[in-house]
């Protein structure tokens, strides 16, 4: 139970590290619009991290968590789906994440596949679903963008063959 209560822990710590960062690009600024569609049950974040980068680890019962790190040559994009739930519902939220990271002197990209590893993409599952709860290494999918001057365009698609239900499968972007 210690060990369950410690991963918790550890997730929701790792989470909280993005949202106090000083380098959050503003999306009125980088001019990046999301334009796939939200499920109508709940609420979409796009956020983007310049000079930052992941770096990922294994807890005590080999549980994926991430933190951000400082590094100039990359930025991180973060998405966030949380369903809306009634506030007099015990461990009935649910929350889905796709992070990844891309090289600031890149313009371009077309990766499949295995060759998302290349931008370190993650996929998060956060529920009372014990089995499904936590962070997945994404190798099903493809990700085409293209990155200029804090312009950030992208087409998405990921399929987490690891757990029964996924919401979010496919996000797509568009330079203002």
């Amino acid at each position: 139970m210690k060990a369950i209560v410690l991963s918790l822990f550890i997730l929701i710590s790792s989470c909280n590290c993005m949202k106090d960062s000083n380098e959050n690009i503003n999306l009125k600024e980088s001019k990046t619009v999301l334009t796939s569609n939200c499920p109508e049950d709940g609420v979409c974040r796009l956020e983007i991290y310049k000079n930052k980068s992941i770096e990922t680890k294994r807890d005590g019962i080999g549980k994926l968590y991430y933190n951000l790190i400082d590094n100039e040559s990359k930025t991180v994009v973060y998405f966030e789906y949380s369903r809306n739930v009634p506030e007099d519902l015990q461990d009935a939220s649910y929350r889905e994440e796709i992070i990844f990271e891309i090289d600031n002197n890149s313009t371009s990209q077309n990766l499949k596949d295995t060759n998302l590893k290349q931008v370190k993409m993650l996929f998060g599952k956060h529920c009372f679903c014990r089995s499904e709860a936590g962070y997945y290494n994404v190798s099903n999918g493809s990700l085409n963008y293209n990155f200029v001057k804090d312009n950030l365009s992208f087409t998405l698609e990921v399929k987490i063959p690891e757990i029964s239900s996924q919401v979010i499968t496919s996000i797509s972007t568009e330079k203002n």
